[in-house]
């Protein structure tokens, strides 16, 4: 009997994840932690709703789970500021983290970006890369970073350069 705990579940990728945590004959229970409620499909799914992020590792610490993931993101202009993105994407993921090692969490899944580097110019991909830096510090007994590229698929508020991205990119799969 395995517990999972996802953050982010909402997102575009954090529905994946849900979706296929749902389907995992692994996982006998999945805690969704949000500001909303997740869009689970099964009774093995609860979901914890608080829209305060600053609550959220407490709210980690009473879950017995030994598998968390986090597709939990933003953006700058989601975010309305650039010090509001890094309190968001870094501070929330890691704050979410050190409670997760606190509780005996054995692995650790972040998405994170392609390209992600703490030495990068840009603040996006600075911010993931000092995540993943600070994540593995964590030394979480299983700590797995993914770093895909661009994310395509349908979003529930639509980025205009990923929208640009994602037209191409159906033009081109189609031709």
């Amino acid at each position: 009997m395995v517990a999972a705990l996802i953050i982010g579940a909402t997102g575009l990728v954090g529905k994946s994840i849900l979706a296929n945590a749902e389907k995992s004959e692994l996982f006998t229970q999945i805690f969704t932690l949000g500001r909303r409620e997740s869009p689970s499909t099964t009774d093995k799914v609860k979901s914890i709703i608080e829209s305060d992020t600053d609550k959220w590792p407490d709210l980690i610490k009473n879950e017995d789970v030994k598998v968390f993931f986090s597709g939990f993101g933003s953006t700058r202009a989601s975010a309305g500021s650039a010090d509001n993105f890094v309190k968001i994407d870094y501070g929330v993921n890691y704050e979410c983290a050190k409670a997760a090692k606190e509780a005996g969490v054995e692995t650790y899944v972040l998405i994170s970006s392609g390209h992600a580097s703490k030495d990068s110019m840009l603040l996006y991909l600075k911010t993931k890369g000092r995540l993943e830096e600070d994540i593995k510090e964590l030394k979480f007994p299983r700590t797995i970073i993914l770093q895909p590229g661009m994310l395509i698929g349908e979003r529930d508020t639509p980025r205009f350069v990923e929208g640009i991205a994602q037209t191409v990119m159906n033009w081109i799969h189609c031709c």
